[in-house]
């Protein structure tokens, strides 16, 4: 059953983009057909990540501790900024490169700081007792 299901899923997609794509079948679309299609890439996008966000095996994430979430948001950010300058395409996987890479030697920065206050207040604490 499930092979029967995989082979005929492979055959509608199969024909639905033969009959899109072949120069010699007269399929035309309408503008009001090509602007619905549109949206199914977000829509497609949006069905298959949205579990994944929001789900962690059976449980829902809470979005404060959902890194995800946050990952998410940040890009899109970053996205939103970049595509406000010319050539934010081509600059913006570079950007998130950079802000990541400071971001992870901020945190390595602050995880040092927290272990070198931690170890001075033990040493405190073992030397005055």
């Amino acid at each position: 059953m499930i092979w029967l299901t995989i082979v005929l899923m492979g055959l509608v997609v199969f024909f639905n983009r033969y009959c899109f794509l072949a120069p010699g079948l007269p399929l035309r679309l309408s503008p009001r057909v090509k602007t619905l299609l549109s949206f199914s890439v977000p829509a497609v996008l949006t069905a298959i990540c949205g579990p994944i966000v929001a789900f962690s095996g059976d449980q829902l994430r809470a979005a404060p501790d959902n890194p995800y979430l946050w990952g998410g948001g940040v890009c899109g950010d970053i996205g939103v900024l970049s595509a406000q300058h010319a050539g934010g395409g081509v600059a913006e996987p570079a950007d998130i490169y950079r802000a990541a890479r400071h971001f992870l030697k901020f945190a390595c920065y602050i995880s040092n700081l927290r272990l070198f206050l931690l170890y001075g207040i033990l040493w405190r604490s073992v030397s005055d007792g």
